[in-house]
């Protein structure tokens, strides 16, 4: 059983990747060594539904833990989470813990109040 004391977190989001080229969920490619690590000694979720069929609004659900029509990024297009909606790093940051982001998809951008 793992530490409930948690000192730090590392969530990964991979969008439009097949679970099975990656080793931890089951495939046999040797590619994934990092990816593999990290779910080693972490949590890996092989069981789960999205909020929304699009990357803006499905992470802003993970970041929020509410659904689009509570956090107001319903649509691809010119629309933003909520300002009175506080996001995870907010709350995160609130209690003194530090957090940043690396992003390489247009859809996680700060158009859509992910920043």
């Amino acid at each position: 059983m793992r530490s409930k004391n948690v000192k730090s977190a590392i969530l990964v989001s991979l969008d439009c990747i097949r679970q099975d080229s990656l080793d931890c969920y089951g495939g046999h490619y040797g590619n994934s060594k990092t990816i593999d690590s990290l779910a080693w000694h972490g949590a890996v979720f092989s069981h789960c539904i999205s909020t929304a069929p699009y990357t803006p609004a499905a992470h802003a659900s993970v970041f929020t833990g509410r659904y689009p029509y509570n956090h107001g990024l319903r649509h691809i297009w010119g629309m933003k989470i909520k300002s009175d909606v506080p996001t995870l790093a907010e709350l995160l940051k609130k209690k003194g813990i530090a957090c940043g982001g690396f992003v390489s998809a247009a859809a996680m951008n700060s158009i859509y109040g992910l920043n």
